[in-house]
């Protein structure tokens, strides 16, 4: 067999499996069960096709406590990440704050004490797409200053 049908083989095996890999119709849920680099996030919804960066995401605390800048990538178009954080986070108690949709979205939570503001962009493959995902988790006293707030302008 000569070279360039041999690299012709090649490239429509390739071609075969890459489409058959990115055509995928699952629909986005949220991960059921502990996966590797998320153990300690129980609070915040992540899909089940989650990879954590763990060179970008730094992570302090643990449970419904933690606080930090959690990073991870799926393979799941920009617009169904974005559909399943509101739904999700709205769906465990979060309340959604604002949201500024473009290029990259940003769409922030509160709950209690605690904000967590969700950056979500598609970082451009070589080969594929990529939606990448940001968390940034702290704590606040937005709750206590909103009531005092509202407070003062009752009693007044």
């Amino acid at each position: 067999m000569n070279l360039p049908k041999m690299f012709a083989s090649a490239s429509a095996v390739c071609l075969l499996v890459f489409s058959v890999t990115s055509c995928t119709t699952n629909t986005m849920e949220p991960s059921r069960y502990t996966k590797p680099g998320f153990s300690n996030i129980r609070d915040v919804p992540l899909p089940k096709a989650a990879n954590m960066d763990i060179n970008k995401s730094m992570v302090m605390g643990s449970g419904d406590t933690w606080t930090g800048h959690l990073v991870y990538e799926t393979d799941k178009p920009q617009v169904e990440v974005i559909d399943f954080t509101n739904t999700q986070m709205q769906g465990v108690g979060w309340m959604k704050l604002s949201e500024l949709r473009g290029k990259e979205t940003v769409i922030t939570f509160i709950k209690g004490q605690r904000v967590a503001t969700v950056r979500v962009t598609t970082d451009k493959g070589y080969i594929r797409d990529q939606t990448a995902v940001s968390i940034d988790m702290s704590n606040s006293n937005l709750n206590h200053t909103v009531e005092h707030d509202q407070s003062e302008q009752t009693t007044t």
